[in-house]
């Protein structure tokens, strides 16, 4: 399950458990600090510390996809002012 580290540092976090080591790195496209932590002992362990906290990627890339979605509606739906629409006319005709 991924985690994301809440601690802000240039560079990697590393977590030793157990024998176990963690790295949580900066994913580009969420700008989150993120690691894969298999075990639910673990996870519990590191929310319970207050720097860690579940992270939901597919809720993630369903919300950027919702996004871009709308950006898109509301680009198609801006009008040209009625001036620059008169001006573009005249230049069509001009050709």
């Amino acid at each position: 399950m991924w985690m994301e580290c809440l601690i802000v540092r240039d560079g990697d976090s590393y977590v030793n458990l157990h024998g176990f080591q963690y790295v949580f790195k900066l994913d580009r496209e969420t700008r989150k600090s993120l690691g894969q932590v298999f075990s639910e002992e673990h996870r519990n362990y590191l929310i319970s510390t207050g720097n860690f906290r579940l992270f939901d990627k597919d809720k993630y890339d369903e919300r950027k996809t919702e996004k871009k979605t709308v950006i898109r509606k509301r680009k198609k739906d801006i009008v040209s002012p009625p001036e620059e629409q008169a001006s573009e006319d005249n230049e069509e005709t001009d050709s």
